[in-house]
């Protein structure tokens, strides 16, 4: 095998939104949209002896203090769609061993993060846990997904009753549902968003930072405002990411008003029935509790979340987490002192 970086965005793309539950985190599009945000974005490939691509990796280079810096590879690397466990296992340090070796990748990086589509597994994390150097992250490990390949009747059965009867409620009140390129559109989702972050508890992301990625994937056909209103009134809007066979729903937000006309669950049936109609395999809702409420993954703030998403009859799928890799330890070991004391 060998590493070799990557400069053609049709040679990226081909193969990395054809792998099954296609991530656009690791697409040509994100890697651009991430570069106007101020990051190096860098891409490579792993190869075999007779240069078929056995897996691909994006890296954002993100700044800390003192001209210090990490790699992140969200989701990433992606997999070819044949490789059981044990060669993504072998792929994965083989990219590690790589990458430290790197002369642009290893100059003042204190860690590399990754967060591999490798399913969880105890036997698993505990041998990361062990190997010198890893520390686990608490970004999201685990997604709710819906499998659009259903028939609708069977998406209808499979969806808990409340949701159901919540769908139909939303119909009785007249709720209508549409996609929007409009600009005055897009400025009403993000005073919903700021407002559903207040209301909520979260910190929302940025203004500009949620308007450039949609305008960002927008214009690459890869964004989708939607919108659920009454008599004219937007009641609840998303934006949700499509690539490869995945449709994400990436940002949601609802109105205080009239929240008894349930306009969220007109939304998200709206999105699952157009993106099945449009022949997507999965509809992502995003980050989810893991099953076991053992795991160190698991939030009880998320149980709220975590049930509406289930609740459609999404599936958790678990996957090993996101793992940092200290390239030098003391100065690591100080950056999340700091962090932890704020």
């Amino acid at each position: 095998m060998k590493l070799v970086e990557i400069t053609a965005q049709k040679m990226w793309d081909s193969f990395v939104s054809s792998q099954p539950y296609a991530q656009f985190t690791q697409s040509w599009t994100w890697g651009e949209f991430r570069k106007q945000q101020g990051c190096v974005v860098r891409r490579f490939v792993v190869m075999d002896a007779i240069g078929d691509w056995r897996a691909a990796i994006q890296l954002e280079k993100r700044q800390r203090h003192f001209g210090l810096c990490y790699w992140f590879a969200p989701r990433g690397p992606i997999f070819y769609a044949k490789a059981g466990l044990a060669e993504r296992k072998e792929i994965f340090f083989f990219v590690l061993e790589q990458l430290q070796k790197h002369p642009d990748i290893k100059t003042k990086s204190v860690f590399l993060r990754f967060e591999p589509l490798i399913p969880y597994s105890d036997e698993l994390r505990k041998s990361f846990s062990k190997k010198l150097g890893w520390h686990a992250s608490m970004n999201p490990a685990n997604s709710a997904l819906l499998d659009l390949t259903q028939a609708e009747t069977v998406l209808q059965s499979s969806m808990h009753a409340k949701t159901r009867y919540n769908i139909r409620l939303s119909e009785k009140h007249g709720i209508t549902v549409r996609t929007s390129n409009n600009k005055n559109d897009l400025q009403a989702f993000l005073d919903l968003y700021a407002e559903t972050g207040k209301r909520d508890g979260f910190v929302p992301q940025s203004r500009k930072y949620v308007q450039k990625t949609f305008e960002t994937c927008s214009a690459a056909n890869m964004a989708t405002l939607r919108l659920a209103e009454k008599k004219g009134k937007i009641l609840s809007a998303n934006i949700e990411i499509s690539y490869g066979d995945t449709v994400m729903y990436l940002y949601g937000s609802s109105s205080e008003v009239s929240r008894e006309v349930m306009a969220p669950y007109a939304l998200h049936w709206n999105a699952i029935c157009d993106a099945k109609e449009k022949g997507y395999h999965f509809y992502d809702f995003g980050g989810t509790n893991p099953s076991d409420k053992n795991s160190v993954e698991y939030r009880s703030s998320w149980e709220g979340i975590s049930r509406f998403k289930t609740n459609w009859g999404a599936v958790p799928w678990e996957f090993i987490g996101t793992w940092d890799h200290a390239q030098q330890p003391i100065l690591y070991f100080i950056l999340n002192l700091k962090k932890a004391f704020r």
